[in-house]
């Protein structure tokens, strides 16, 4: 539904690991469409110069944020980060997969972000795809870190983005996490007036707790039908607790966070293949971390720093959807992961 007439298509076979540093090889880029394992790059007639797309190149890091449809909640977003200061520090990427309308392209223009369209033949929203093709335009753009950051998610101070900046860089993290909070009720109210938490009636009880405070792994019955083990699958660490928990709120080394936030070091993330695009919408956070814990890249869970997430929110005609794509998501992280010695051997489980 966007006006490409002026656009040309420009077809590119590209494997993200190997040829990612090919995939901008000049600062004409203003949209590009995903279709499978194809990228295709849309090129203006008349090309446009990075200045013109809202780069600073005096910026070191790139706010990633992935959105379909929801407009009002990027909008909230985007308003969040420039009222904290977050645009001082940081460009911002919206990349769009599928929206209805161009409603989130006149916000991102609107709010001095980025815009980049992506194309699916799949009806599936793959979170993993949408941020390594941000890796990608931002390498390109020279950019030294990237913050995969949910389109739900807010600062809760103008020190926030720089204080998690600061620790992240202090400590050589190769990717850092933090605090994450639900909101107080009055923010769902105003920003998600007409959406269905996952929650559903239980959000009254979390509203203000603790949402995200580290990672821990429990044993939990397999999806896979065949295996004779118990999976150990990755949980929030003092989920609905109250937000003074003092364990939450320390600075401390881990194996995993989660990536609703993820500050990530560019060279590493490339270096190491991004996101594993067969896990689309649910564990490739995980994924990622314990790949860059077998090979000792540090990876920091900053609990003195807090940001407010919404967590999940899920309009009903989508619901179906979610669902099989977590129930795919999971069997495949088993597959590689939870029901193997290669997650035991590296939390120190004993298997016997």
């Amino acid at each position: 539904n966007l006006n490409t007439n002026k656009l040309k298509l420009v077809e590119l076979d590209v494997s993200f690991k190997e040829n990612i540093n090919s995939v901008f090889n000049n600062n004409n880029i203003t949209h590009m469409i995903c279709c499978g394992y194809q990228m295709s790059n849309m090129i203006d007639k008349n090309p446009i110069k990075a200045s013109e797309i809202n780069i600073d190149k005096k910026k070191e890091v790139q706010i990633i944020i992935c959105v379909k449809n929801n407009p009002q909640i990027l909008q909230s977003c985007l308003l969040s980060l420039i009222k904290y200061k977050a645009t001082d520090l940081c460009d911002i990427l919206v990349i769009d997969d599928r929206s209805e309308n161009q409603e989130n392209m006149d916000l991102a223009i609107a709010h001095g972000a980025s815009y980049m369209r992506v194309d699916n033949e799949k009806d599936i929203f793959n979170y993993s795809i949408l941020n390594n093709l941000g890796a990608a335009f931002s390498r390109r753009q020279r950019k030294q870190r990237i913050i995969c950051w949910n389109s739900d998610m807010f600062p809760t101070s103008e020190k926030t983005i720089s204080n998690l900046l600061d620790k992240h860089i202090k400590n050589k993290s190769a990717l850092s996490g933090s605090k994450l909070l639900y909101p107080e009720e009055t923010v769902y109210k105003s920003v998600y007036p007409n959406y269905d938490h996952v929650l559903g009636e239980n959000l009254k009880h979390a509203y203000g707790t603790i949402q995200h405070g580290g990672i821990i792994y429990a044993p939990i019955p397999p999806a896979i039908k065949t295996s004779k083990s118990y999976a150990y699958h990755p949980l929030h660490h003092w989920r609905y607790h109250p937000a003074d928990r003092y364990m939450a709120n320390q600075d401390m080394p881990c194996v995993a966070v989660t990536g609703a936030l993820h500050i990530l070091e560019l060279d590493t993330f490339i270096k190491e293949g991004g996101y594993g695009c067969s896990l689309a919408s649910t564990f490739q956070d995980i994924d990622l971390c314990q790949r860059y814990a077998e090979i000792n890249y540090p990876i920091w869970y900053l609990g003195s720093e807090t940001l407010l997430h919404a967590e999940t929110i899920t309009m009903k005609a989508e619901a179906n959807l979610h669902t099989a794509q977590y129930a795919s998501d999971q069997l495949i992280y088993e597959y590689l992961w939870s029901t193997t010695s290669r997650l035991t051997n590296l939390l120190g489980i004993p298997t016997k």
